[in-house]
């Protein structure tokens, strides 16, 4: 569900659209399209996949400084598991900081629980 990038934008309100640039067994390299009102940003992320457990985050070009992260999932017996996700960020100017920082902070903070709305809704409870 995670890894399903292009798919962002039917469950995600505040993604304008996802594309993949580059994807192997281990790696996908996409762009998101942030859009939160008048504000629209865009970044690119390599996702390195280590199945079943983990996927770590690095940016490629964006609106950062630095953006790199990582979702960990744990098998919690055999119909469920549970999600983490840490992320770093710093953005690359203090405007765009202002502007998109209390966005993004926003998005970030809500990333788990709707992909676990996501999950429900595809897999049930």
């Amino acid at each position: 569900l995670v890894n399903g990038f292009e798919r962002y934008p039917e469950f995600l309100p505040w993604c304008g659209a996802a594309r993949v640039i580059e994807a192997t067994d281990t790696i996908i390299v996409g762009e998101l399209y942030i859009q939160k009102g008048s504000i629209r940003r865009s970044f690119i992320t390599k996702n390195t996949l280590t199945p079943p457990a983990r996927i770590d985050l690095s940016l490629v070009e964006g609106p950062f400084k630095s953006l790199r992260g990582y979702w960990l999932f744990e098998a919690i017996g055999s119909e469920a598991c549970r999600v983490c996700l840490d992320l770093e960020f710093d953005f690359s100017g203090r405007l765009i900081s202002i502007a998109f920082g209390p966005i993004f902070s926003q998005i970030a903070g809500s990333l788990v629980n709707a992909f676990c709305d996501r999950a429900d809704q595809l897999y049930g409870q």
